[in-house]
């Protein structure tokens, strides 16, 4: 059966109306589907005076941080994760391998919001940076003769820099910190 040219003018203008629509459905369905999971979310770390001074109270009656030593079979790895200069890394390690450092790991994380908090770790000359996240991470430093690893705060996320750290198994909030602010942490094996 042989179409009429109006007919045929008509049925490819009712095919077009329908490809039109499935592909603004397809386009709604895809926006849809993509908002919720991948449109920023306002995250920060702020904490109301009383909570910071409650982080600060916890902190200080905690006491020294356990540290763990690195075990032998892992100084390489520990070192080379520290992202330091060849050099750097290399004079490190024959100082530990020779018994003039001790490799130890602190445990971070953000206890918070992950916001993109970043830190520096100082011990014993070394100053290493670190992300924190919300997923524990073991950072090797060398244990500080004076038995203080010192964090300053690098960039801060949004609302201030929360972090928490690991001694004798529980979580011990360290104290809210401020871009550019350095702490001490008292550390003990």
């Amino acid at each position: 059966m042989e179409r009429k040219p109006h007919e045929a003018l008509a049925h490819r203008k009712s095919g077009l109306r329908a490809a039109l629509a499935a592909a603004a459905l397809a386009v709604g369905i895809g926006i849809a589907a993509w908002t919720p999971w991948n449109a920023p979310i306002s995250v920060s770390d702020d904490l109301s005076p009383s909570e910071q001074a409650a982080r600060a109270s916890a902190f200080a009656q905690a006491g020294a941080l356990q540290v763990e030593e690195v075990p032998q079979q892992e100084l390489a790895t520990a070192v080379a994760a520290l992202s330091l200069a060849p050099k750097e890394a290399a004079a490190l390690l024959e100082a530990v391998q020779n018994d003039r450092e001790e490799l130890v790991y602190i445990t971070l994380w953000d206890d918070v919001a992950e916001d993109g908090d970043v830190v520096e770790l100082s011990s014993n000359g070394l100053t290493i940076s670190v992300g924190i996240r919300h997923a524990p991470r073991r950072v090797a430093v060398p244990m500080p003769k004076q038995g203080v690893v010192f964090i300053t705060g690098i960039y801060d996320g949004g609302g201030g820099i929360t972090i928490a750290a690991e001694s004798d198994g529980a979580r011990v909030a360290l104290p809210y910190l401020m871009t550019g602010q350095r702490m001490g942490i008292p550390v003990r094996r």
